[in-house]
């Protein structure tokens, strides 16, 4: 029997047969058969030529759609999210909270940046998609980062609001 290999090394498919104790693989591999006269073999498009994938221009579509329609119905609610919040906080046992025109003005805020963040996924999807690549995956990206800024901003008002403060120390 041979050495063994050496670290980083692949070993023969007659080592390894031999190795488990197998017969040794057969000398010449199988040879395809023919193709069938009358179909088509496919390969891979030529370099410069746009690949066309409708599920991923419809999947786009429908998630940039989704996005428009989330984008525009903020902009219901920008001067009620206060008082919603603080209405949400109350159900929970936590009263007085006073940071309500701070919220109503990161409402604007948020909603602002809910377009921001539509248009840069528009840009980018229509880009790969004129390339022919997939794209669907441009706006769940762009909601999640849009969720995560729009959230940290939010949870940045609510912590540093005073009376919230006494809240939790209150809850221990």
């Amino acid at each position: 029997m041979a050495e063994r290999p050496q670290y980083g090394e692949y070993a023969t498919p007659e080592e390894v047969a031999a190795a488990f104790g197998t017969p040794p693989p057969p000398l010449k591999p199988a040879e395809l058969p023919p193709p069938v006269a009358g179909t088509a073999v496919r390969a891979a498009p030529p370099a410069g030529v746009v690949v066309d994938r409708p599920w991923n221009r419809i999947l786009t579509t429908i998630l940039i759609a989704l996005g428009a329609y989330r984008t525009v119905t903020s902009f219901f609610s920008l001067n009620s999210e206060g008082d919603n919040l603080a209405t949400s906080l109350e159900s929970v046992g936590f009263t007085g909270f006073t940071s309500v025109e701070e919220i109503n003005q990161l409402a604007m805020t948020s909603a602002v940046l809910q377009v921001v963040f539509l248009a840069l996924a528009v840009v980018v999807s229509m880009r790969l998609l004129r390339a022919g690549r997939i794209s669907f995956w441009v706006p769940l990206v762009a909601a999640f980062l849009c969720w995560i800024v729009i959230a940290s901003l939010y949870m940045g008002v609510i912590v540093n609001d005073p009376a919230y403060a006494t809240w939790v120390e209150s809850q221990r």
